[in-house]
């Protein structure tokens, strides 16, 4: 009888933490038929950036650009090893404009290669598709950001809001370099571009709960 009661209790328990990691963010997402970006001038840059101290590395981050996406998620990936995923610990594929709405983004197959997102387009045409997709490097403001992002699944809907930024980095005991550059095309049709977008907020709403 005590067993019965002590799996009811742990079945309850992971009940209610997986319906907790399930639930939506509470706020509506705003719309965008497509990025919403304009670039920053140098004194906004100037008071923006600064250096993320990691272990022997000092990452100067530098803002360039202001950035918001409303988009359907197309395919995530985590990574937990390397410098890189300390300062981007998540790539994110999306869709915006006609694929944010109904079911289109479903004919759109991707898998990852290292830190690629790639495309199998279907019966889609390339450039349209590339027009309104990216692949986007997240950097997290901070670990509450980072839970919310880690929420994220393919089909759901999603805000982003943050900025653009390329990355400058040394370390000080090595003297290695680390640097990472974004795209500065607001519709890249290039093979392998991306974004690296420093996140200050967003908001999901899971594709299961969407009438």
């Amino acid at each position: 009888m005590n067993k019965l009661i002590t799996y009811i209790l742990f079945f309850l328990i992971v009940l209610t933490c997986w319906n907790n990691y399930m639930q939506d963010d509470p706020r509506d997402i705003p719309y965008f038929d497509g990025p919403y970006r304009y670039d920053l001038s140098k004194k906004q840059t100037d008071e923006l950036k600064y250096v993320k101290n990691i272990g022997d590395w000092k990452i100067l981050i530098i803002p360039s650009a202001h950035y918001e996406v409303t988009a359907k998620v197309l395919n995530k990936k985590s990574y937990f090893y390397g410098i890189d995923a300390v300062i981007s610990p998540q790539d994110l594929g999306v869709a915006w404009g006609p694929f944010y709405k109904g079911n289109e983004y479903k004919k759109i197959k991707t898998y990852y290669e290292t830190r690629k997102l790639n495309y199998d387009f279907q019966s889609l045409d390339s450039r349209y598709v590339k027009s309104h997709a990216a692949n986007i490097h997240l950097i997290p403001k901070n670990n509450e950001i980072l839970k919310k992002l880690k929420k994220l699944r393919k089909g759901d809907s999603v805000y982003l809001r943050g900025y653009i930024v390329k990355l400058e980095g040394k370390n000080i005991s090595t003297k290695e370099s680390y640097s990472g550059k974004s795209s500065l095309i607001k519709y890249d049709l290039r093979n392998g571009t991306c974004e690296n977008l420093y996140v200050t907020d967003v908001i999901y709403h899971h594709e299961k709960y969407k009438k």
